[in-house]
């Protein structure tokens, strides 16, 4: 016997076997094998764990008598048949019956693998039903399995009995056709119904809901004939109702779906396919109505009602409709707040139903929304109140696809209710009330908007709404402003930009900044927000003409209250007048340079530098008059010679200019006229742009780039061609600078995208010689000029690049000597877009060329062209694969052999191989196998020892690469020779690459483990093998007792492990939230009524439903006693300060106790007293013993006492040492063992200060210098 592997936990001696033998043989002992092959067949019989066979002479001859005992098909003797093979359940005959039933009862075949008793009765059922059909030689079909189990259900006397053929029933009437069950209406329902009475009082629910899914199925089935009208049929109904109020709530739920799913079906009229109600829609109605009319059902039972109604209110005529509406809106006057939260949700889904036949009329979802506004609730009834108003808003929604006009109307009247909503003490209210403005805005009023016919009336309409949501901006409303800011933000979106909504607008845009003008800085992002909408949607000579700049640029004091327009203009002024920049913006901007220059002269430069920044800032709103402007034709041509002007003479507003015109050609290109417009002036700004683009001293070279772009795409082709032949000219003039020249092939390349092919060939000539320049910046145009050729996948470049294919080729070859390192990054983009054009047959000897070039890459000091040459390395193996035709696994070794020869050049060429070979080998990973993976370690291995310490790190690397994705039996040959080289390394090499060393011996070890990795080492390396393996296993160790401490430390973990005891689910169940609790359950048990003035409940008022509330309002007032303000403020939310207060804050926090005493809660006394303690007493915890902190989770941070509260780093407190770094003496720092922890921690704290030190000084420094 080897060493032992597994040792078995708990055992002193477990089994031992061999190792790499624990699968050579089949164990002795059979233990678990035996019971899971007794688990698997336990359902054949149970004579499959006896010592007999299964299947004996005498099973068979009592399986034989009792089918030759069959007589009929009548109840009596098929009832008697299936006892008789019942009795036989047991046999082995129970699986083959089951499993060749019908493929509609396949969910059963399921239960052989459970030990429920009634999934056991349910194969037993269907074992003997199949039995007995099978006997009567019948087809097995459909209709045999449910007249078999109709017959036995009829028989049945006992729940056990009828229980599993209920169930077979239910799941095969879905599969009967409709003509049987149409035919056999009365039959399948008398035996259902009788069922249904029999075990009416059964504690077996599933019995229950089994009845009634055959009575809902067959129900379904029936058409609109003499059936419905029959009184048995409607007795039928009646029971399947009285279902729908049963104490369990899963019968109740199935009897609830199957009456909704009856009305939602309805009935389809024999003369049309319009589908119409269905005829038991009227009994259903009664019955509910003499339910709750009668009060024989309580609160629970009508709240049950109301469930079903709320599946199934929409599908009843409108008559019926309205009388039940009528109840509901009766029960909810009652002081229930169940029944009326339920009610809510009742109407609610009434009105965005969609199933089905629809019931509701315009003229009664009109009355339903005017009688719904008797029972709003109170503003303190948070929970009611946002279901109240959800249900408002899909009420109009509803009456809006009915009845437009009449939504207008009811719109009108509900949203300023909306808005009064804002006052309520929870925020939920509120939110409610803002996100259902803005969903009434979008679903009613915008698209009603678009019809003629509906216009005026949603524009008054619209105008009444936003008066009263500008009421919303008082200061009663403050602590709602920001989702008033969002509703007025959505309106704004929706109709701003109708002519016709601007004019009740533009008083609210007043409103607004003067709010912003307020300073709040809590309110500003959310008010730039607004009008920043505003802007987008009305423009800005809309916003400016009705709130005026105010810029005072004729006498002192030069003020600009309203800078803050100016920002908001820049950022958001799209598709608008460019003609109202000319107009209105261009002669303050005039101004403003007139006064700078006038400061300027009389050196006066604090002045001159504001109107500096003013002017600048309008100029900044030029590209937003550019973008998507509506009159460019009209417009551009007024200010086209003053931008030319700007971009000669104003340096600092080229940038503004550059964005402008680019904007406003992009933006009008597909507008003939505009595009016509702006072409005209081609001839005046590309010059100009051309010379500044040229230009040594002009900055932000890319913006001209782009602008040039844009210009040329509009330009003629007869102006285009005149600049370029001026181009070409000047590139071959030999006193051109060569800075210049690079710029004007940026220029030429710009021109020729729009030119014709003649014109591609004459740059071609032009700029490939270049490549050839001795000039690093020439040569690196050159090589991007090509590139731009080859990247392109279509139009006359890409044809030119196709044509020019082999030509390319062979300058760039030839090129391979002339290379400056700036070039290389490009030169190697373009032999990647080369390479991937090398296919069939074409590029081999391309691709073997530029080889030894890419190898070399792949060691440049750049990082970008390390990463071209990694990718290009790899696109010429596959580029390899097409040009020869062949598959990847014969591509693979013919590259990996060119690149193998590598090997041999000079120290450099072959580090280089090897890394090349590393990024292959990671790649390939999956087709390096056989003598390719020898030739690699053999060359690995080889290297390792070279004297060249770059060749062997790169060997290394390569060997990682290997270990990392090459299998473990294709290394195993090469495994002694390479541990042995890697590690016979001599004098500074070996200390060079330990760490190198360390991290592939333990990967070894984890792939081949200990004793082969030591068998293989020599001697002296033994040692450094066994070092590794004790550190991995160390460091294994400590991974794992670190994450077991996570574990035991994380919270989750905690809740995990231990669970909640019964002590903890009763201390769970007190009430302690308290009468100031925050959590809001949907309903509470419990009604109050608010009485104001000592004056009683009117009942008769149809306002007195907000009286009525469903939390308590003594909570309400103690909460707002706890969180009052602490200045008193008047009826229209003004504060009231008084002069004489200076010293407020002290008493307050003096005399909290004695305020709050008056209000009798014991729970506050109890605050109280501890508020009091806390003030008096001055001790605080800390030491040890007695005075040690006895709170759980403390944690001392030692020198938190110095940390500062309003900014970095720490101060210098009263009567206490400088916070410096203070090791605090602990005794546990004379233990030996932990000497090396503790000194670790004191070099980590010296180093940190040394840093913070240096940084200190450093900032002197600084300071220093900026002061001499």
């Amino acid at each position: 016997m080897g060493k032992t592997r597994v040792r078995l936990k708990g055992a002193k001696k477990g089994k031992q076997w061999q190792k790499g033998k624990s699968s050579s043989s089949n164990p002795q002992t059979k233990k678990h094998r035996s019971a899971a092959r007794g688990k698997f067949w336990s359902h054949l019989s149970a004579a499959q764990h006896s010592s007999s066979a299964p299947l004996t002479t005498k099973a068979l001859a009592e399986h034989d008598n009792a089918a030759k005992e069959k007589d009929s098909f009548d109840s009596d003797s098929y009832a008697e048949t299936l006892a008789t093979s019942s009795s036989a359940v047991t046999s082995c005959s129970v699986y083959s019956l089951v499993e060749t039933a019908h493929p509609v009862f396949g969910q059963v075949r399921k239960f052989w693998k459970t030990p429920s008793e009634r999934h056991q009765d349910v194969l037993a059922t269907l074992a003997a039903v199949s039995e007995a059909v099978k006997v009567e030689n019948g087809k097995e079909t459909e209709v045999e399995y449910f007249s078999s189990l109709l017959t036995v259900l009829e028989a049945s006397v006992e729940e056990e009995e009828a229980s599993p053929v209920a169930y077979l029933l239910n799941m095969v009437v879905p599969k009967v056709p409709e003509s049987v069950l149409q035919s056999k209406f009365g039959f399948i329902l008398k035996v259902v119904i009788q069922s249904l009475s029999k075990f009416s009082e059964t504690d077996d629910f599933e019995l229950l809901r089994s009845l009634i899914g055959v009575l809902v199925t067959v129900l379904l089935l029936q058409d609109s004939t003499a059936c419905w009208r029959d009184f048995f049929t409607k007795s039928v109904v009646n029971t399947l109702m009285i279902h729908c109020i049963h104490p369990n709530p899963k019968v109740r739920k199935r009897a609830k779906d199957g009456v909704v799913s009856l009305l939602r079906e309805g009935c389809l009229t024999s003369t049309s396919d319009s589908l119409t109600f269905h005829p038991a829609a009227p009994a259903i109605a009664k019955f509910i109505q003499q339910q709750v009319e009668s009060g024989s059902v309580g609160e629970k039972l009508t709240v049950f009602l109301m469930k079903l109604l709320e599946g199934c209110l929409a599908n009843f005529p409108t008559q019926l409709l309205k009388e039940l509406c009528e109840l509901i809106l009766k029960q909810m006057t009652l002081t229930s707040s169940t029944l009326r939260l339920n009610g809510m949700e009742t109407f609610m889904a009434l009105f965005t139903s969609v199933c089905g036949p629809q019931g509701l009329t315009d003229q009664l979802n009109g009355q339903l929304i005017s009688a719904l506004y008797d029972h709003q609730p109170s503003l303190a009834d948070a929970v009611l109140l946002v279901r109240w108003i959800k249900m408002m808003a899909a009420g109009l929604i509803s009456l809006r696809k009915l009845s437009p006009s009449m939504c207008l109307q009811h719109l009108g009247k509900f949203c300023p209710n909306c808005i009064n909503c804002f006052q309520a003490q929870k925020a939920m209210v509120g939110e409610t009330a803002a996100s259902t403005m803005k969903t009434l805005v979008v679903e009613c009023i915008s698209p009603l908007m678009e019809k003629t016919e509906y216009s005026q009336a949603c524009i008054s309409t619209l105008c009444t709404i936003f008066k009263s949501l500008e009421t919303g901006l008082k200061y009663k409303y403050q602590k709602s402003w920001i989702l008033v800011f969002e509703v007025i933000k959505a309106f704004y979106r929706e109709f701003g930009s109708r002519k016709d909504c601007q004019e009740f607008m533009k008083e609210s845009l007043i409103s607004l900044c003067d709010l912003r003008e307020s300073d709040d800085a809590q309110l500003i992002p959310y008010l730039e927000g607004t009008l920043a909408v505003a802007i987008e949607t009305m423009g800005p000579r809309v916003v400016l003409e009705t709130v005026s700049l105010e810029m005072n640029f004729d006498h002192p004091p030069f003020d600009f209250p309203r800078s803050w327009i100016l920002p908001l203009l820049r950022e958001h002024i799209r598709r608008t007048e460019l003609s109202y920049f000319v107009t209105s913006v261009l002669p303050l901007i005039n101004q403003a340079f007139q006064k700078g220059q006038e400061f300027q002269q009389c050196d006066k430069s604090l002045e001159a530098k504001f109107f500096s920044t003013v002017e600048k800032q309008l100029w900044e709103t030029l590209p937003g008059f550019c973008t998507h402007p509506t009159d460019v034709s009209e417009s551009f041509k007024q200010i086209a010679q003053q931008l030319g002007k700007v971009l000669n003479e104003r340096p600092d507003l080229r940038m503004v200019v550059y964005h402008s015109l680019k904007n406003v050609i992009d933006t009008s290109v597909h507008d003939e006229t505009s595009t016509k417009a702006l072409s005209r002036f081609s001839k005046n700004y590309l010059p100009i742009l051309f010379n500044l683009y040229t230009s040594d001293a002009c900055t932000n070279k890319e913006h001209i780039h782009a602008c040039v772009q844009a210009f040329a795409s509009i330009t003629e082709n007869t102006l285009l061609q005149t600049f370029f032949a001026k181009m070409v000219s000047m590139l071959k003039q030999d006193s051109t600078a060569s800075d210049t020249k690079c710029l004007m092939m940026d220029l030429v390349l710009i021109l020729v995208e729009h030119l014709p092919p003649e014109c591609l060939q004459q740059t071609y000539d032009l700029f490939v010689p270049q490549i050839h320049s001795v000039l690093p910046t020439v040569q690196k145009k050159a090589y991007k000029m090509v590139d731009f050729i080859l990247s392109s996948k279509e139009g006359i470049f890409y044809k030119f690049a196709q044509q020019h294919c082999i030509e390319i080729q062979d300058s760039l070859v030839k090129a391979l000597n002339s290379v400056t390192a700036a070039s290389r990054k490009p030169r190697l983009s373009c032999l990647m877009k080369m390479v991937s054009r090398c296919s069939n047959g074409s590029g081999e000897t391309f691709l073997y060329a530029i080889l030894p070039e890419v190898l070399l890459a792949l060691k440049d000091t750049n990082k970008k062209t390390r990463t071209e040459a990694k990718k290009l390395i790899v696109e010429m193996c596959h580029s390899l694969q097409r040009c020869l035709d062949v598959t990847v696994e014969e591509a693979v070794p013919l590259f990996f052999s060119r690149v193998l020869a590598g090997l041999a050049g000079s120290p450099r060429l072959t580090a280089a191989t090897l890394k090349a070979l590393s990024v292959l080998v990671l790649k390939f990973s999956d087709l390096l196998r056989g003598q390719l993976v020898s030739d690699l370690m053999n060359s690995v291995c080889l290297l390792l020892s070279a004297q060249s310490n770059e060749v062997v790190r790169e060997a290394i690397r390569c060997s990682k690469a290997i270990i990392r994705v090459i299998p473990q039996h294709d290394l195993v040959d090469h495994l002694e020779d390479f541990v042995q080289r890697l590690l016979d390394q001599k004098g500074g090499a070996k200390i060079h690459h330990r760490k190198q060393a360390q991290y592939i011996i333990e990967k070894l070890l984890k792939k081949f483990g200990y004793e082969n990795i030591k068998n293989v080492a020599l001697e002296g390396q033994v040692k450094f093998i066994k070092q590794c393996y004790r550190m991995m296993e160390r460091a294994k160790k400590q991974k794992l007792q670190d994450k077991k401490q996570n574990e035991a430390e994380s919270p989750v973990s905690r809740l995990k492990t231990q669970p909640y005891t019964l002590d903890d689910y009763l201390y769970d169940s007190d009430d302690e939230s308290g009468e100031d609790s925050d959590d809001m359950s949907p309903v509470e048990k419990g009604a109050w009524i608010r009485e104001e003035n000592d004056e009683p409940l009117d009942l008769m008022d149809s306002r007195s439903a907000q009286k009525v509330l469903s939390t308590n309002p003594r909570a309400i007032q103690i909460s707002k006693k706890k969180h009052s303000k602490e200045f008193k403020t008047s009826e229209d939310g003004r504060i009231l300060i008084d002069a004489k207060s200076e010293d407020r804050q002290e008493r307050v926090l003096g005399k909290s106790a004695s305020m709050e005493m008056d209000t009798g809660n014991s729970l506050i006394n109890d605050s109280e007293e501890e508020i009091n303690c806390t003030e008096t007493s001055s001790y605080r915890a800390g030491g040890s013993g007695i005075h040690r902190n006895t709170k759980k989770g403390h944690k001392i941070n030692f020198g938190e006492e110095y940390a500062s509260k309003k900014a970095r780093g720490d101060v210098r407190r009263k009567g206490k040492p400088d916070p410096f770094a203070y090791i605090p003496l602990n005794r546990q720092s004379l233990n030996k063992r932990k000497r090396a922890k503790l000194s670790g921690q004191y070099k980590h704290l010296m180093k940190s200060a040394g840093k913070g030190s240096r940084a200190g000084i450093k900032a002197k420094r600084l300071l220093r210098k900026k002061k001499k």
